[in-house]
Formats: C-alpha cells, sequence, structure tokens
C-alpha cells in the first residue's frame, strides 16, 4: 500500500500497510531453466516459481521458490543447470554465495537433499555432496518422468 499526500490515515489504511511489509503477498513468475553447455527443454513438464519482497534491516529482501516437474517429453540438456532468479540479486548477496535448499524427489524411490545457491546476480543453481556437483541431467539422478526438483532460496535484493 502506498500512501500518497492529502491521504487521511485511518486505522484500517495503516495496518494494512504494516501488513504488506510483514506478511506480502507471493508473486508467480515463470523461471527459465537453462544449462552451462546445452540448455534443457521443460516439453510437457511444468516449472513454476513465487516470489515475495520482505523488508529488513539489511535491505530488501527476496523469498522465492521454484518447483520443476519433468514430463515424458522434457530433455535436460548438457552441463550444470541454473534457474532464473525473479528479481536481481545484490552484489553482496552473490559474493556471499547466498545459500537456501533444494530438494530432489527421485519418484518411487527417494528425496535427496541439497542446496541452492546464487551463481550471479540472476541465476540460482543446486549442488550435492552425495554425487560430488551441481544438478544436471545426471546428477544427482538420472531424471525421468514426474521427478521434481523444488527450490527455495532467500536474497537481498539489488
Amino acid at each position: 500500500m502506498i500512501f500518497n499526500a492529502g491521504d487521511i490515515f485511518t486505522a484500517a489504511a495503516i495496518n494494512g500497510a504494516l501488513n504488506d511489509i510483514v506478511d506480502p503477498g507471493w508473486v508467480t513468475y515463470t523461471p527459465a531453466w537453462t544449462a552451462t553447455s546445452g540448455n534443457p527443454a521443460i516439453g510437457n513438464g511444468t516449472i513454476s516459481g513465487r516470489y515475495r519482497r520482505v523488508a529488513s534491516p539489511v535491505g530488501d529482501m527476496v523469498e522465492a521458490e521454484v518447483i520443476l516437474t519433468m514430463g515424458g517429453s522434457t530433455t535436460y540438456g548438457t552441463g550444470a543447470w541454473r534457474i532464473s532468479l525473479p528479481v536481481t540479486a545484490h552484489a553482496a548477496a552473490v559474493t556471499m554465495r547466498t545459500v537456501g535448499s533444494a530438494t530432489a524427489l527421485d519418484q518411487g524411490t527417494s528425496y535427496r537433499s541439497a542446496a541452492s545457491y546464487l551463481v550471479d546476480s540472476t541465476h540460482m543453481a543446486m549442488v550435492t555432496a552425495v554425487a560430488a556437483g551441481e544438478w544436471s541431467a545426471a546428477v544427482p539422478q538420472t531424471w525421468v518422468s514426474t521427478d521434481q526438483a523444488t527450490l527455495r532460496l532467500r536474497y537481498q535484493a539489488a
């Protein structure tokens, strides 16, 4: 909520503005899924994202979540995967290699935990110690239809 000159400040308006700061709503976005060599293609799979901006003492923070579900015609590209951010990250957040979480669901087999992190001001990547590397067509598993990747990251906006 934005106040303009001449606005009348009511308790409801002030509470609404405070709620926007304390608990901002989620905004959807469609992340771009790329790779360092040959790009993957979602095919009949799905990729969705959402984010919200949260005020904090260190500046505007962004909380982002992405769900990538593989389809039968999904291709996985070559090289390490990258997921686009909804809002450009602050240079300090990139320098610190801000870290979030990632989970790979190998349908019918297991869940694999990993970390998501900023690789630059516009992309995040996923890395796991189990398979010793960044996620790709064969890391942390050989991806197939109905497998799912869930990513979460909180970082300072530019």
